[in-house]
Parts: structure tokens; sequence; C-alpha cells
């Protein structure tokens, strides 16, 4: 039998530093969870903010019903919350475009239709 000199081998960790087992590259599906959950983290904020008591309440209630969680609930409020200020900003830049172009309706021609539609309740 060959009698092998372990004398000579390296067992110093700092010696060995250099030496790795060749890397195997990962599935993709890896690559993307890991890159997902960066992004997830780098976008995602957390508010809080203080709300009675009924009000949470009715909110879990809706989310069980619709199989969410609060959050999800919360942030389909705050987009269309944030939906309708946007409309609302636009239509205010239109009438201020329109008003600088000259285009107004006279005080009194508003009056007639605001009596027009009183009367029609």
């Amino acid at each position: 039998m060959n009698e092998v000199d372990y004398s000579s081998a390296k067992t110093d960790a700092a010696e060995v530093v250099g030496q790795r087992a060749p890397r195997v590259p990962a599935p993709p599906q890896v690559y993307y969870s890991v890159l997902w959950r960066i992004i997830t983290f780098i976008m995602d904020k957390t508010v809080s903010f203080r709300t009675d008591a009924k009000k949470v309440k009715a909110l879990d209630a809706l989310a069980a019903g619709q199989d969410r969680d609060r959050s999800y609930l919360l942030n389909q409020a705050i987009d269309n919350y944030l939906d309708l200020q946007q409309y609302h900003v636009e239509l205010i830049e239109k009438g201020i475009r329109q008003a600088d172009a000259g285009e107004l309706v006279d005080h009194r021609d508003v009056e007639k239709i605001v009596a027009k539609l009183r009367r029609k309740k």
C-alpha cells in the first residue's frame, strides 16, 4: 500500500483561503426571488396612524369578506384617494387655463342655470 504523507498538507485556514470549490450557478428563479425581495424592500414603506376601533373592526370585516388583508384594503383606499385628488387638480388646472384664455361664463348665465336645475327637483 502507498502511504500518503499528510505532514505537508495545508491545515492553516489562512493558507487555504484562495481555494474554493467551483460555483454552480443558481437557477433563475432564485435570482428573481432575491431581486423581487430587494425591490419590494426598497419600494414599500411602512406608515402608521391612529384611528378608532370601530373603523379598524369594519376594515377587518371588509378584508375578511374579500379574502384580503387590512394592508391591501388600505392601499386600495389610498390609491383611490390619490386618483381622486389628481382628478380634482387636473380639473382646477383646466379651469385656470380656460379662464386665462377668456373662456368664461357670465355670472347671470350661471344663476339662470342653477335656478333651472333647482326647479327640476
